[in-house]
């Protein structure tokens, strides 16, 4: 991962103060951003055999072995630990989702540097055959372990800017923002 943050001093140490929070308390963050949703950690779902009918575990490790070893062509790129990937696998049957990697308020949080995504057809109870689902995942997982890699420049708000963040991401990847 690379990361800097543009600032000295007692500013950069509050920066990244605010940071260490928003990273260790991640599965507080889940909980209370998707409260309806049930979730487990992709290394959960990988190992944990009460989920081998959710998945198909051996194609997942299988992918998840061969991803990590083409990502050693890459200097310092190495997969996303799969402990900070929380993978929605429920909700109540009303809820109106279907899942998967183009559900609504999933991805990567660089803030918290954990990827949330879900099963393909697990929020909605509709069928999905457990090899797409995999693969599904499998992209998902490939596509936040690129995210959590790309390069993310954080500065400063400026003075009088906002009362609930000191700072603001400028740069990731190639795009730029201004504060507001």
């Amino acid at each position: 991962m690379a990361e800097r943050i543009f600032a000295r001093g007692n500013v950069e140490i509050c920066i990244e103060t605010e940071l260490k929070v928003y990273r260790e308390r991640h599965d507080h963050y889940v909980r209370e951003t998707h409260p309806q949703i049930a979730f487990v950690t992709l290394e959960t779902l990988i190992h944990d055999s009460r989920y081998a009918t959710m998945v198909s575990q051996p194609l997942l490790h299988e992918a998840c072995l061969s991803l990590a070893q083409r990502l050693t062509a890459y200097k310092d790129c190495f997969l996303f630990d799969p402990a900070r990937v929380w993978v929605g696998i429920q909700v109540p049957p009303d809820a109106g989702f279907f899942g998967g990697f183009y559900q609504e308020d999933q991805g990567y949080r660089y803030f918290q540097q954990i990827a949330v995504m879900s099963l393909s057809g697990a929020l909605s109870g509709c069928h999905v055959d457990r090899t797409v689902i995999t693969l599904e995942l499998i992209r998902a997982y490939a596509h936040d372990t690129l995210h959590h890699h790309s390069y993310r420049l954080f500065f400063p708000v400026p003075d009088g800017g906002s009362p609930r963040q000191s700072f603001y991401r400028f740069q990731y990847g190639m795009n730029f923002r201004k504060w507001n």
